[in-house]
C-alpha cells in the first residue's frame, strides 16, 4: 500500500440567516472603532438657572455695612424723626417742656439702642449667610464638575460600548454565520516499511551470535531499525506502486 502524508482537512459551513445579520453588524462595529460617544450638552447635576446664579452672585457681593446704612438705618431714622415730630405736635401744651424733653430723650435713646442691636446682628449674620451661600454653590459646582468629568470619560473611544460589542463579536465565531471545521488526517505509512522492519529484526538476531559480541536484544533492535529504514526507502522509490 502506498504511503500518504498527514494533512489537515477543512470544511466551511455557512448559515445564510446568521450571515444576513453578521455582515451588516460587522460593518457597523468596524465603523464605530476609534470614535467616541457624543457628550451630554448642559448641566448634569445642578438645577441652577442663569437667573438663580445671578441672584446668588449679587447676594454674595453685598457690602453688609453699606447695605445696612442705605436700606435699614436710613429709612428707620427717617421714619423715627417723622414720628417724633408728630409726637411733639400731639403733646404740645399737654406736657411741660421738661417732661416733653425727657420723653423725647427716652424715645431717642431707645431707638438708638434698638438700631445698634439690629445693626450688630445684621453685620454678623449677613456675612455668615453669604459664606453659606458660597459654600453651597461650591459644593454644587464640585458635583457638576465630577459629573462632567465622568461624562467626558464615558465619551472616549475606548469606553464606547461598540468596543465591547466588537470584542464579543470577534470572540463568538458562530455568530458570524460561517464556521470552518477542521481535522487532522494522520496519513498512512508504506507496507514495505513494516516488511523491512521484520526482516531487519531477523538479521539482527543472526548478528547477535555468541562470538559477535552483542546481545540478542541489541542486535534485533539494530537490525529492526536498519530494516525499517530500508523498507521505507523502497516504498518511497516505487515498490509501493507495484502493490
Amino acid at each position: 500500500m502506498a504511503k500518504r502524508a498527514p494533512e489537515i482537512i477543512t470544511k466551511t459551513i455557512e448559515d445564510p440567516l446568521k450571515q444576513a445579520v453578521a455582515n451588516p453588524m460587522s460593518r457597523f462595529l468596524s465603523g464605530q472603532i476609534g470614535t467616541g460617544v457624543p457628550r451630554f450638552e448642559g448641566s448634569i447635576n445642578t438645577d441652577f438657572t442663569d437667573v438663580a446664579k445671578k441672584s446668588a452672585e449679587d447676594f454674595q457681593n453685598i457690602n453688609p455695612s453699606q447695605f445696612f446704612a442705605d436700606n435699614i438705618e436710613a429709612p428707620a431714622v427717617s421714619k423715627f424723626k417723622e414720628q417724633l415730630g408728630v409726637s411733639r405736635e400731639d403733646f404740645a401744651g399737654q406736657l411741660s417742656s421738661s417732661n416733653r424733653l425727657r420723653t423725647e430723650e427716652e424715645s431717642i435713646s431707645r431707638f438708638t439702642r434698638d438700631l445698634a442691636g439690629t445693626k450688630a446682628n445684621f453685620l454678623t449674620q449677613l456675612p455668615q449667610q453669604q459664606f453659606n451661600m458660597a459654600l453651597s454653590m461650591k459644593q454644587e459646582q464640585n458635583k457638576e464638575d465630577v459629573a462632567q468629568y465622568n461624562d467626558w470619560m464615558k465619551s472616549l473611544p475606548q469606553y464606547n460600548p461598540a468596543m465591547e460589542a466588537s470584542l464579543r463579536f470577534l470572540s463568538e465565531s458562530t455568530s458570524t454565520g460561517t464556521d470552518v471545521l477542521s481535522y487532522l488526517d494522520p496519513g498512512q505509512k508504506s507496507s514495505m516499511g513494516s516488511i523491512g522492519a521484520m526482516a531487519g529484526m531477523a538479521i539482527g538476531a543472526l548478528l547477535a551470535a555468541p562470538t559477535g559480541g552483542m546481545s540478542l536484544m541489541v542486535g534485533a533492535a539494530i537490525g529492526g531499525a536498519l530494516g525499517g529504514a530500508a523498507g521505507t526507502g523502497l516504498g518511497e522509490t516505487g515498490m509501493g506502486n507495484i502493490i
